[in-house]
């Protein structure tokens, strides 16, 4: 009897054990894998009496901020620069996004009373339009608006006979109201205007160089400079207005609608 008794009690600490050490197994787990949805969502009001700048989300960052130029009578004037770092991806153009900060999501409301330079999303701190830059960097892929018109550059990797390449242009349509999404990740953009009247997606390897890519003309790295209401280069003065409002945001790839 005492027998069975101490057999019983030695399987019931085993079995205790046993669980014990599932539990801290799951517990390690859980601590070792990283969230995959990055959260938080910055949304700018660029009237010209907006309020202040949202708070910054992971990795993302105001850089620039005016509100103060000549065209007060202009709406919507309001001249914003941020910094996005993404994180090193092993793929190239990639849809869905991986987890992390691998792809950005830029939505802007754009008025009909719109002019001169809209937006930029550019590879280079001094992107400046028509896919040139101050030299700072040999990977500076540029997409950005002016006027009634849209236009995606390659890098300087993909320069032919030194002419810069245009990789796509389009339109905004004219006299509404405007409703661009970007989606932005290694070697990718996609853009859609209006709920689909234009979706154009692009990947090549002369495109944003967010995964340490070699650069001849600048220091590696994994950022993206979005411009609102004037090109990227601080010292630019290429200018516009007509982007009332702006929301930026990390893609999860569970929510990703595509």
């Amino acid at each position: 009897m005492f027998g069975i008794l101490l057999k019983g009690l030695v399987l019931v600490t085993l079995a205790k054990r046993y669980v014990a050490q599932d539990l801290e197994e799951k517990n390690n787990t859980k601590t070792e894998i990283k969230p995959c949805c990055v959260e938080g969502v910055m949304k700018f009001d660029l009237s010209s009496e907006s309020p202040k700048l949202p708070l910054s989300i992971d990795k993302v960052e105001v850089v620039y901020d005016r509100t103060t130029r000549a065209r007060q009578s202009r709406s919507c004037n309001r001249e914003v620069i941020l910094r996005a770092n993404f994180e090193k991806t092993d793929c190239g153009c990639r849809v869905p996004p991986e987890c992390g900060r691998k792809m950005l999501r830029i939505d802007m409301e754009i008025s009909y009373s719109r002019g001169f330079y809209l937006f930029a999303m550019g590879d280079s701190v001094s992107n400046d339009g028509w896919g040139g830059d101050s030299g700072n960097q040999q990977n500076d892929a540029e997409f950005f608006g002016v006027n009634d018109y849209f236009f995606l550059f390659k890098g300087d990797k993909c320069l032919t006979n030194s002419s810069y390449a245009t990789l796509f242009a389009g339109t905004l349509t004219p006299g509404v109201f405007n409703y661009v999404t970007v989606f932005i990740s290694n070697e990718h953009i996609r853009i859609i205007n209006n709920y689909g009247v234009v979706d154009e997606q692009v990947c090549h390897q002369c495109l944003y160089a967010l995964a340490g890519q070699s650069d001849s003309e600048g220091s590696v790295n994994e950022d993206l400079y979005i411009s609102f209401n004037r090109m990227i280069r601080v010292s630019s003065g290429r200018v516009g207005y007509g982007v009332c409002s702006a929301t930026v945001q990390w893609v999860c790839p569970y929510t990703f609608d595509n």
